[in-house]
């Protein structure tokens, strides 16, 4: 397992929590976990490195009605 940082990408959150990308054999994990809907998108104001890599992973979850996509009503 690996994580690391983009050195366009602020250090900290908002609310001071630390932005870290983590990843395994290659794999970006938080990138498997929107992609499979398990987890919805972070919204901020800062601009992330893979913010519109994981936007798109998390669309297509959301459209194919994957994960929580495919079991929760949702609304926007």
């Amino acid at each position: 397992m690996s994580q690391g940082t983009a050195s366009s990408t602020p250090d900290r959150d908002r609310y001071g929590r630390m932005l870290r990308y983590v990843g395994h054999a290659g794999t970006d994990a938080a990138r498997e976990l929107l992609a499979s809907g398990a987890a919805r998108v972070y919204d901020t104001d800062q601009q992330l490195a893979r913010e519109t890599d994981y936007a798109a992973a998390a669309q297509d979850a959301h459209s194919a009605a994957t994960g929580l996509w495919g079991n929760c009503l949702t609304t926007k």
